[in-house]
């Protein structure tokens, strides 16, 4: 997949780590390539990046760090049909025991 266009947003956390969100865009969709620290304070930016566009696929390979509120977003974002790749696992992991958390389905209303 050649590129067509690449916008990227950088931000640097209290701790000096820095997240950063790449989009590379062709024909049908979108991959948003996530690194550094993902964490809530950066939810809303990221909310944004993935709605702009149906088709959107997440490449996790250089996220280093994640926050419980990060994780949530990455497993509602899968089931509402956005794919991860190269999610790390442990990542995917902790998305597995979210799932399972039976705070989390009291929270989702089952």
């Amino acid at each position: 997949m050649v590129p067509i266009s690449r916008q990227p947003f950088m931000s640097s956390g209290p701790t000096g780590m820095t997240f950063r969100i790449q989009r590379d865009s062709a024909g049908d969709g979108d991959i948003l390539r996530l690194a550094g620290r993902i964490q809530g304070e950066y939810l809303e930016e990221l909310i944004q990046q993935v709605k702009r566009r149906p088709g959107t696929v997440l490449d996790l390979e250089e996220v280093a760090l994640v926050d419980a509120s990060v994780v949530r977003f990455l497993r509602d974002c899968e089931r509402d049909g956005v794919k991860l790749r190269h999610c790390p696992r442990f990542i995917r992991e902790w998305i597995g025991r979210e799932d399972d958390d039976p705070e989390e389905v009291k929270r989702q209303g089952g």
